[in-house]
């Protein structure tokens, strides 16, 4: 075999890997827990771009009346483009469980891993505080959820206009 021809299959061979790493993933984002108000304009924005707009709501539908609750714990995801994912936690105190709501990530970044992340961080949380997790997912997230460890709780049920839904759970272990 000739110099030129190890030298092209040594090319071949390792042109696939270089090109495999989607670009995305150099832009990982940094997930962190915000129980404060610093980030609720950002967040309200991207669930009204991911959740509300899509449906023809406006952005005060976007806005929970938990979200200032000392309680409440917003999960964000933010790279070089700012805030691309975000999650809310619904804390009561007197109850076991804590409820995941407005789990939305930036159309630019989904597939990524963004809302696998935030996920993972709600489970550390909720770990933390020795509680369960409860949401109320898209049929189209089902899937998502279960790889991430949760289970289907009860029938699927219908929200006016936002489609089936059915409850999730998952608990620590």
């Amino acid at each position: 075999m000739s110099r030129k021809t190890l030298k092209a299959q040594q090319n071949n061979m390792i042109q696939p890997a270089i090109t495999a790493i989607p670009f995305r993933m150099l832009d990982r984002p940094n997930v962190k827990i915000v129980t404060d108000d610093s980030q609720l304009e950002a967040i309200h924005r991207l669930r009204f771009e991911i959740l509300r707009k899509p449906h023809g709501l406006s952005l005060e539908n976007a806005i929970f009346p938990e979200d200032h609750l000392a309680s409440t714990v917003h999960i964000i995801a933010v790279n070089s483009q700012g805030l691309v994912g975000c999650a809310t936690l619904l804390v009561p105190e007197n109850e076991s469980t804590i409820q995941l709501r407005g789990m939305a990530v930036a159309s630019n970044a989904q597939g990524t891993g963004v809302g696998r992340l935030i996920v993972l961080e709600s489970h550390v949380f909720a770990r933390q505080i020795q509680k369960s997790l409860w949401c109320k997912a898209r049929q189209s997230a089902i899937g998502f959820y279960q790889r991430q460890g949760w289970v289907t709780t009860g029938l699927p049920f219908e929200i006016p206009v936002f489609g089936p839904h059915i409850k999730m759970e998952w608990h620590p272990q």
